[in-house]
């Protein structure tokens, strides 16, 4: 059986005091895919070696060392930075 995600509110309706009726029910649910944000970096400050920037979604500041570029994602709420983004 592969790891994937379903709806916690699916799973909840799926128990009962019947435990192979409730197995079966939860091998049954579909997959849900997670929705991503999506969000772009907002350069705060640039220096010679680095840049501070924030994620629009969460509002948390990054440092990016120039030697490296920005992620395609943040490291902290997981936003998708690439592209353009909702809103």
């Amino acid at each position: 059986m592969k790891d994937d995600t379903i709806s916690r509110q699916a799973a909840i309706d799926c128990v009962t005091y019947d435990v192979e009726y409730t197995i079966k029910c939860l091998k049954d649910l579909p997959g849900a895919e997670p929705e991503r944000k999506k969000g772009e970096w907002i350069v705060i400050s640039e220096f010679e070696d680095c840049r501070y920037v924030k994620c629009n979604q969460c509002k948390i500041t990054q440092v990016f060392y120039h030697n490296k570029p920005l992620t395609n994602f943040c490291p902290n709420c997981g936003a998708d930075m690439r592209g353009e983004r909702d809103g």
